[in-house]
């Protein structure tokens, strides 16, 4: 049973309450999107060899967020509000999916949430949303693991934390999405949907 996650990808409804532990294996209902790579004048994308996959989920009381980056090395640690720097994933979402296109700027219900690892377990932190400063979220579930040169995440965010009710059947949000990558050569990144890396265009969140 589908929620829209902008357009025109579909979110599932989680089978079970999923088990917030780095390992993505439980995710084979999810419908996969494909994170993209900025690409130069000639339409080829600028950072070779990296990849990723993004997934979402959700249930009466969770958004489901995933993902897995292939193509990455560990990273410096940086402070929450600095994680992209490094290896992060960004999550933005437009709750009244109402954001137009030519239109600049965040809303109070516009929210853009990071995951990184911190010296034990890991960092979820707001950047933007609600009426509340930018902060760590300790009522957020989050968990990342490395098997080689992949990174995955996961994340379960409730929808009390972004000032929603459980959605309908049918019901639609925005969602936008940075996976972040800094090896010690330069910050690299993989995108789905828009209105984060080069402007705060919520309309862009659709993907």
């Amino acid at each position: 049973v589908p929620i829209s996650i902008g357009v025109p990808a579909v979110s599932v409804r989680a089978p079970k309450t999923i088990n917030i532990d780095g390992n993505i294996n439980h995710w084979t209902k999810a419908i996969p999107l494909t994170l993209t790579q900025p690409t130069d004048k000639k339409g080829v994308g600028i950072f070779p060899g990296l990849s990723g996959q993004l997934f979402t989920q959700w249930d009466d009381n969770f958004l489901y967020v995933a993902a897995v980056v292939t193509g990455t090395s560990a990273t410096t640690l940086y402070p929450p509000a600095e994680m992209w720097r490094g290896d992060s994933l960004q999550i933005a979402i437009d709750t009244r999916r109402n954001g137009l296109l030519d239109t600049m700027g965040y809303r109070e219900w516009d929210y853009v949430i990071g995951i990184s690892k911190a010296r034990i377990g890991v960092n979820v932190y707001r950047f933007h949303g609600g009426k509340s400063a930018p902060a760590l979220m300790p009522g957020v579930k989050a968990a990342m693991s490395r098997l080689n040169n992949r990174q995955f995440y996961e994340i379960a965010i409730p929808w009390s934390e972004i000032g929603m009710k459980p959605p309908t059947i049918g019901g639609i949000v925005g969602l936008s999405a940075i996976a972040n990558n800094n090896d010690g050569q330069g910050k690299r990144y993989l995108e789905w949907g828009g209105g984060m890396s080069k402007s705060q265009k919520p309309g862009e969140f659709i993907g």
